[in-house]
């Protein structure tokens, strides 16, 4: 009984899977030929849901080139027969043409891969116009469906209708498409790229005049500048556009720079507007440029052109020292003298580019402050989706939760709040409240403009992290025959549940599931190693649920769907799936009563497949059979040879484990030294193996049977120090202090180190109640050790007031807690009795009967002999 309880549930567990005369159980992979994929599909579906919320982000905020650098990383793990990458195909366009970069929006479009609709005509419309190919423009924006577009692209659309219609070009006339194109606008930060582009564009059409009428400009100029006209500032303007047009932009510039310094304070409007052309001719990422740009935000006074000066910083502010220099900058501005409206755009970009450095505190910081400031609602929206993903990075999952319910009540787009909607969803399983997410994937799944089949294998997942099976049972059957789902997609959320169903310990329930999809029409559907994994899945589930007669069958189906594939599937997986169906099938062979055929067929699998994790299995298989039919000396060879033959395999170290426990079971000495030295080998080869942990345990208990407690308390102390967060850590700690009282030449303090062990472990609340009683029986043991007879007495009563008088636990105890509760039981009363209490004595004695405990018959001899007494 000693042992048993030293060694603890787990150690039990295991023991029991090679007790002599078992029932044989089938030795199976424990995650069908897919090791993580559950785990490897869900992060893949959850890296590009929120990388391409961050890319899309990175957009909307005017950091186009951040944009296409998120966009291609997206794009360099994409299926580009997906929709969801055809959509990313686009908006790396959109972020390629908002950097001017139209050669290579040209190229992307030429590469794109989806259907030629409304959204890809739009942008083939503007890289056309910006070419220069103005015919072509015109004629593919006739091809535009305005009711097909997303919000967010109506403005472009807008835009190009604007700028190829000359009758409606004035921004500030309502009806112009130009207007339009403002007015729709998703985001300040859109609007600001949009007006930039349309300043540009009107700027170069507008400034087209001869070399002539240049000069007549500058000599104009010059005179109404000297008279103290403000008419000479447009002057220098109107020439200033016309070099730049004919190309001489370093004569523009110089020209600005000489006209800045005699502008009037009355005329900084047109200072403004001067400032803006040198930065746009200068360029944003010249050290010119960037002051004339800075001085603007900084000093000037129109509002629009500010905006657009900033928008510029910002969009040359996509490195790590580009971003430094504009933080550095724009803290470094007195924003008490800005305007509301600036202020606040800046604390936006400070946050976006904070962001990009991963500096999410600070990050989180400005966005708070620009929150408190009250900006519009459109800036509301751009600030809310940033702290969504600044909580996202922060692993604040219910914090973004909660702030995309606040984004979803401020968006008017439907199909915007879908999204958000399923960005909630995720923000509930990645916190853990798989039920919240399983809820939110539901509303999800019946949502437009998502993708039912990612939504479904996620609600597949959530319900799974629920434990509710049967939920997410329900989920694929309603949608089997749902054709807007991709059929791989379904597939893999119905893998995950047939995965889940087998290690619930429903495998009847998985087999019937499987069967009732595995049809001849899923073949035709299926990528072909998806078909024969899953024909292999069906072999191993019907040897799981004791089909043993259908799992040959089942077997044959196998290597059939493989010499079918000969050729056309990867040759690994299909050795490792023609070898695993064969240990199965040669499984199957020994439950069925046809042993010889079964060690056959795995002896087939050695020779014919020896490098396999197949192979390894068999030697496994063939053992536990042996120790079925009580063959214990030919279990344990077998044993030792798989983890002679196979190292580095998983299997080589439970194999040594079982091996050592068969040492064991043949109870000699010579054997329990066997066993020890195979516990070492474990323990040396594969020291980081949680086994080990247990071949620790049992080297320990195998010196104290060879009576070397002092070796077994080394044994136990390496083990408390290799394992200090180990949950079996205080049946090591009861096994020491045992080892201290056991040995002979103990001093008091070392007794005194046992039963401070002992004390600690019986008050441990948290620790299983059967142990809490053993550790109360050897606590007062020690005690005796003492000759400290009140101190036992005082244990021993305290722990049954405990457990069976002050709070009655007897019903929670199990065999073995009853077992030491007895012992205590029976240790007091007989205490009582030599003392001469026989009343006392009797009231604990009928403890024993009346709780149920074991000694029962014990207990009631010694009752009757004490009424004898009274009597």
């Amino acid at each position: 009984m000693k042992r048993l309880i030293l060694t603890g549930l787990a150690f039990y567990a295991l023991c029991c899977l090679i007790l002599v005369g078992q029932v044989e159980e089938p030795v199976l992979t424990p995650v069908p030929l897919a090791e993580g994929e559950t785990q490897i599909s869900e992060q893949h579906f959850r890296r590009q849901l929120w990388q391409k919320v961050g890319a899309d982000n990175a957009l909307r905020a005017g950091l186009a080139s951040i944009a296409v650098g998120l966009y291609d990383r997206l794009l360099s793990t994409a299926d580009f027969q997906d929709v969801r990458t055809h959509e990313i195909q686009l908006s790396r366009i959109t972020a390629l043409i908002a950097l001017g970069e139209i050669g290579a929006a040209d190229d992307a479009l030429n590469q794109f891969s989806g259907p030629q609709e409304s959204k890809y005509f739009l942008r083939r419309s503007m890289v056309s116009f910006f070419a220069g190919d103005r015919p072509v423009a015109e004629r593919v924006a006739d091809r535009v469906v305005e009711a097909e577009l997303h919000s967010n692209e109506l403005p472009w659309y807008y835009l190009i209708r604007g700028l190829l219609d000359s009758s409606s070009r004035d921004p500030e006339y309502e009806n112009s498409f130009l207007h339009k194109a403002r007015v729709h606008a998703v985001s300040p930060e859109q609007r600001a790229q949009l007006d930039l582009i349309i300043y540009r564009t009107l700027l170069i059409e507008n400034g087209s005049i001869s070399q002539g009428e240049i000069n007549r400009l500058i000599a104009d100029s010059e005179i109404a500048i000297r008279e103290g006209k403000r008419i000479g500032f447009q002057f220098v303007k109107e020439y200033v556009i016309g070099l730049y047009v004919l190309g001489s932009i370093e004569e523009a510039v110089l020209a600005i720079e000489k006209t800045l310094p005699r502008i009037l304070k009355a005329d900084y409007d047109i200072r403004d507007e001067l400032l803006l052309l040198n930065g746009i001719l200068s360029g944003a990422n010249t050290l010119k440029g960037k002051g004339a740009f800075q001085t603007l935000l900084s000093e000037g006074i129109r509002i629009d052109l500010r905006l657009k000066a900033l928008q510029e910083l910002v969009t040359v502010a996509y490195s790590g020292p580009g971003i430094m220099e504009f933080l550095e900058f724009t803290s470094g501005l007195d924003q008490t003298q800005l305007p509301n409206e600036l202020v606040n755009q800046i604390l936006y970009n400070r946050g976006q580019l904070l962001y990009r450095t991963k500096d999410y505190e600070t990050s989180e910081a400005e966005c708070q402050k620009l929150m408190e400031n009250e900006p519009d609602i459109q800036l509301q929206e751009s600030t809310l989706r940033l702290l969504v993903l600044i909580a996202f990075q922060r692993q604040r999952f219910r914090t973004a939760s909660g702030l995309l319910i606040e984004l979803g009540d401020l968006l008017a787009d439907p199909l915007e709040r879908n999204r958000i909607q399923l960005l909630i969803a995720d923000c509930f399983f990645q916190a853990g409240d798989y039920a919240n997410a399983a809820e939110s994937y539901g509303i999800a799944i019946r949502q437009e403009a998502l993708d039912p089949g990612m939504v479904l294998f996620q609600w597949v997942l959530a319900e799974i992290g629920t434990g509710d099976l049967d939920a997410a049972r329900s989920h694929m059957e309603a949608h089997k025959e749902d054709s807007s789902i991709d059929p791989v997609q379904k597939w893999r959320a119905l893998w995950n549940l047939l995965t889940a169903m087998q290690r619930s310990g429903k495998e009847a329930g998985a087999y019937t599931l499987l069967n009732e999809w595995l049809t001849r029409d899923a073949k035709e559907i299926l990528p072909l190693e998806l078909w024969v994994r899953l024909l292999w899945f069906r072999c191993q589930l019907s040897l799981k649920t004791g089909n043993y007669d259908a799992t040959p069958v089942l077997a044959g189906e196998v290597r059939n769907a493989l010499t079918e594939a000969k050729g056309r599937l990867n040759p690994t997986m299909g050795i490792q799936i023609a070898s695993l169906a064969q240990v199965d099938e040669g499984q199957a062979l020994i439950f069925s009563g046809r042993q010889e055929e079964g060690l056959e067929l795995l002896e087939n699998v050695r020779q014919d497949y020896p490098s396999t994790r197949a192979a390894a299995q068999s030697y496994l298989v063939e053992a536990r059979h042996y120790a079925s039919e009580t063959r214990i000396v030919d279990a344990q060879r077998r044993l030792i040879e798989l983890a002679e033959s196979y190292p580095t395999s998983e299997l080589a170290p439970v194999a040594l484990y079982e091996a050592a426990l068969h040492a064991l079971t043949r109870g000699t000495e010579a054997t329990q030294r066997e066993a020890n030295l195979i516990l070492n080998r474990l323990a040396d080869n594969y020291p980081e193996h949680p086994l080990v942990f247990y071949g620790r345990l049992n080297q320990g208990n195998l010196l104290r049977d060879f009576n070397n407690f002092g070796g077994a308390e080394v044994v136990f102390e390496q083990l408390l120090a290799r394992f200090p967060q180990h949950k079996e850590r205080p049946i090591v700690e009861m096994a020491q202090a045992e080892c201290i009282l056991a040995q002979t030449d103990t001093s008091q303090a070392r007794i005194d180190q046992a039963i401070g062990r002992f004390e600690r472990l019986a008050e441990l609340p948290e620790l299983p109640i059967d142990l809490r009683v053993e550790a109360n029986y050897k606590w007062a043991l020690s005690y005796e050790r003492r000759n400290n007879p009140e101190r036992v007495m005082e244990i021993y009563w305290l722990a049954i007031d405990q457990f069976l008088i002050e709070n009655d636990q007897s019903e929670q105890l199990g065999s073995t807690g009853r077992y030491w509760m007895s012992r205590i039981v029976m240790a007091l009363g007989d205490t009582l009795e030599v003392q001469g209490d026989v009343e006392s004595a009797r009231k604990i004695y009928s403890l024993i009967p009346s709780r149920g405990l074991p000694f029962k018959n014990l207990a009631e001899g010694k009752l009757s002999r004490l009424a004898q007494k009274k009597d």
